[in-house]
Order: structure tokens, then sequence, then C-alpha cells
């Protein structure tokens, strides 16, 4: 079968691109062809945009356009030699630039479609999904979350429609990696994933007097701002009227903020702790289990997961998978569980966890899943 991987773009497409070159790859791999396409208003991928530094000029064989009739009249041209078309981004987002209504018309085609849907703010990202929902023939999840704002806002359509898939992960490299492992404790996470971070920072003066290990912290947020920059919020201080982030980089936390991927590879290698706090209480604005990929990744390299305890049941359960922090005595227990990820016996649990990286999230294993019923 032939395949039009096609993607709006957006402001924050860093965690998108990965997903699509992991399910081109997963698709390839039961034999189909697969093309990415960027669509863009104007033909152009906006400068601003490519902040992402995972953007290469390989991730799209072509970047097509729908201002102008010529353009669409193209996009169309190109879109009738696929037999499917699926839409890694279903619409294009609030951006003024990308309000011109002709965007619909992309949606006009003889090919199947498939419209994936990476997280929950319908209304705040695909504004205006529901003028075109009735030519998607199938709808794509890839958290719980999002399942159920797609089921309550296309109150009529019928479950089967739609389908929770995984994240495809490339598991070449899965390993323990106990040979390289360090007392190492690590966070990497972006944008929305950062909300808490500073119930981490705030307890690493108390966490390396107890446990004496490093602590490395990747990507960024807005919180890492208000945190360390000249306009600091009051409230990220501690009782005693200190700068949570200044006690924390004398008590020799390390900021690393973006990386090369190459180089985050090596501190999940090298790290036994992976924390991520950005699914409790005042977190993220959810009911429904979520799985953020770079907990994934830390899974995949043999980290021990220390997490609130809302990861998707079906898959991952606390003591079982990963170690919960209590969230009435958050400070407290996140440091008991960072002592027992870095000191305990876990060899079980990461064997478990790659376990399921396997039978859920392998390329392969979530394209057949893309796939069914088409």
């Amino acid at each position: 079968m032939k395949i039009a991987l096609n993607l709006f773009w957006i402001d924050q497409i860093g965690g998108i691109l990965t997903f699509n070159r992991e399910i081109k790859a997963g698709l390839e791999s039961l034999g189909h062809k697969v093309d990415p396409y960027a669509i863009s208003l104007n033909k152009k991928i906006l400068p601003d945009s490519l902040k992402s530094r995972d953007y290469e000029s390989r991730d799209f064989v072509k970047i097509l356009g729908f201002m102008k009739e010529e353009w669409l009249r193209e996009y169309k041209e190109t879109m009738d030699n696929y037999d499917l078309v699926i839409f890694s981004t279903p619409c294009p987002t609030r951006r003024k630039s990308f309000t011109d209504p002709r965007w619909k018309l992309c949606y006009d085609l003889n090919s199947k479609i498939i419209a994936v849907f990476h997280d929950p703010y319908l209304e705040e990202r695909y504004p205006w999904i529901k003028d075109v929902y009735p030519k998607i023939n199938k709808f794509v999840c890839l958290q719980e979350k999002s399942y159920y704002v797609v089921i309550n806002s296309f109150g009529l359509l019928p479950r089967k429609e739609v389908q929770i898939i995984r994240h495809p992960l490339n598991l070449k490299d899965l390993g323990n990696y106990e040979d390289k492992k360090e007392d190492l404790i690590i966070t990497a996470h972006q944008f929305k994933s950062w909300k808490r971070i500073d119930r981490l920072i705030a307890v690493i003066p108390d966490l390396k007097s107890k446990c004496k290990c490093n602590i490395e912290i990747y990507g960024d947020g807005i919180e890492r701002t208000k945190m360390s920059g000249k306009k600091r919020s009051e409230k990220y201080k501690n009782r005693k009227g200190e700068w949570i982030w200044d006690k924390a980089i004398e008590s020799g936390m390390q900021y690393k903020g973006f990386v090369p991927e190459q180089e985050l590879i090596s501190a999940y290698k090298r790290a036994r702790c992976f924390v991520d706090l950005s699914l409790g209480e005042n977190g993220y604005k959810t009911h429904y289990p979520n799985l953020n990929y770079s907990t994934l990744e830390a899974m995949k390299y043999g980290c021990v997961i220390v997490s609130s305890p809302v990861l998707p049941p079906s898959l991952f359960v606390p003591d079982g998978n990963y170690l919960p922090v209590d969230e009435r005595n958050l400070d407290k227990s996140l440091i008991d569980q960072i002592e027992d990820a870095i000191f305990g016996n876990h060899k079980d649990m990461i064997e478990l966890n790659q376990e399921i990286l396997k039978r859920e999230f392998s390329g392969e294993i979530v394209a057949k899943r893309l796939l069914e019923g088409i």
C-alpha cells in the first residue's frame, strides 16, 4: 500500500516528528511505501518552528501549500497517488497564519484518511477538526485522555472508529546498560511536562545530604524561567525564603537544557533513576493516564522510574513497573523513592518494563494496529 504521512505544521513539532519517523519505519517494515509531507499555508516552514532541534530536511519529501489554487491542485494531484493518507497532525492550530479555512480542502481526497491525536487539547490545538471529521475513516489517539476527549467531542462518533495506539519506539538499543550505570538521577521534559519540576528541585539539597548521587536536569519549560530568570516568582522560594533553584545548584544539580539527541541518550544509559512528576496533582489537567515519551525512553535504557501514580494501569502498575510517589507527603516520598531507585535491586522491574516496550511499542506492532480496519 502507498501511504502519505501528512503533517500540518505547528509550533511545537519535535515530538510529532519523532512519531513520524518511527511510524514510517514501522509501516515500511510491513512492506508499505511511505512518503512524509509537510503542509503549510504558504509552502514554507516558519523559522520559529525550527527551534525544534530534531528537525531535519529528510523528514519530508516535499512541503505542500494550500493558500493558492495551483498549490491546492498540486496537493490533490500528489495525494491521488496514495491509497491511504495519515494526518499526524489533523488540522492547523490557532496560529494566526494558519487560520485560512482552505486547509479543509486538504481533506477532499479519494484516499482513505486516518487522523492522529497526540494530546487531549482538542479545542486548543485542533479547534476546527469538527468541520472535517465526517471525512475521516479512523481516529487514532496516542493517550487514553485524548481518546475520551475525541469520543466526547464527536458525540455520535462510533467508538469502533476510534482506537488507542502507543507511541512507536525505536527499540534497537533496548538494554539494561548495567555496566554503564552511575548513581545518577535525571529528568528530561519539555513544555507542559515541566509543570512540577520545582517539586524535585526543592528537595535536591535534602536528597543530596541523604543520597550521595548526581542530578542532571534536561529540557526546558516556562517554569524554569520563573525559577531561575531575572523575573522570578516568589512561589519558588523555600520556607527559609531562599530560591530553590539556587540551593539546588549549590547542592550540585546540573542544568543541561536542550542537548543533542546522542548526549541525552548517553544520560539515559548512565542514569539509574528517571523522575517524572508531570502527571500528578496540579500537573497536566487530566483525570486520565498519560505517558511521556521521555519516560518510555528512560525505560528503554534501563532506568528505574520514579513517577506520580498515573501511568496507564493497563500497562504499568505502581511498585511493579515504577516507584510511585505519595502525593500526600510528596517531598519525603520523593526522596525515599529516589534513594530506593538508586540503591535497591530493581532488575525484575527493568526487565518487565522492557518486555512491555517490545510487546506494545515496537514500530511494527504499532503500525499493524494503526492500519486495523482500513
